[in-house]
């Protein structure tokens, strides 16, 4: 794998294609991937609204 994509044998996500895009001038927040790593440790990440608008916008591309 390269260092500039990295691909989930799970679900062949890029996981970094979308990152540099966002961030606009493709830096890393390191101070955001930590707090999202710790909220991804301690089960808090992942709420129902979260969930929700994650499906409302997969429906949303699908339609």
């Amino acid at each position: 794998m390269s260092s500039t994509s990295s691909t989930s044998a799970a679900g062949g996500v890029n996981r970094l294609g979308g990152a540099s895009q966002v961030a606009g001038n493709g830096e890393i927040r390191i101070d955001r991937v930590a707090d999202i790593r710790r909220q991804i440790a301690d089960g808090s990440y992942d709420t129902p609204e979260k969930m929700d608008a994650a499906l409302d916008r997969l429906l949303d591309q699908l339609a």
